[in-house]
């Protein structure tokens, strides 16, 4: 048993069968993907963004320590955030990425470089990080 190819009309009768039927089909006309799949769009598109946040879940998961900042500011992938995120200008994008990476003008990030004396924030107490900032 295999897949074999024949030629067209050539009195096979196997062959000459599925044309009859394919020209049988072709003037049926055509059913919405209702009507066949007995599923609503709605149904689709919710499972659809099911299964897109839970790989979103699993690549932020997957990332281990790499984006370790980011990730003490972030408990994970938010479907809202992204559309937040889309409205924000030039400057504001900046700063939000800004606060995400650290690299910013906060006295932690500027101590680092050399910048600054003391990576404490004005009140003495703490390291000037984003998540302390925030």
């Amino acid at each position: 048993m295999g897949i074999y190819w024949v030629p067209e009309h050539a009195g096979i009768r196997g062959n000459e069968i599925a044309d009859e039927l394919a020209r049988g089909g072709s003037g049926l006309g055509f059913f919405e993907p209702q009507s066949i799949l007995e599923v609503s769009i709605r149904d689709i598109q919710n499972k659809l963004n099911r299964w897109l946040a839970n790989q979103h879940w699993a690549r932020w998961l997957s990332l281990g320590d790499t984006p370790r900042k980011a990730k003490g500011l972030i408990s994970g992938p938010s479907l809202g955030a992204k559309t937040k995120g889309i409205s924000f200008n030039r400057t504001q994008s900046k700063a939000v990425i800004d606060l995400l990476t650290s690299h910013n003008t906060l006295r932690r990030h500027l101590y680092t470089l050399g910048l600054q004396n003391s990576p404490l924030c004005r009140c003495g107490r703490m390291e000037e990080t984003a998540a302390q900032f925030l």
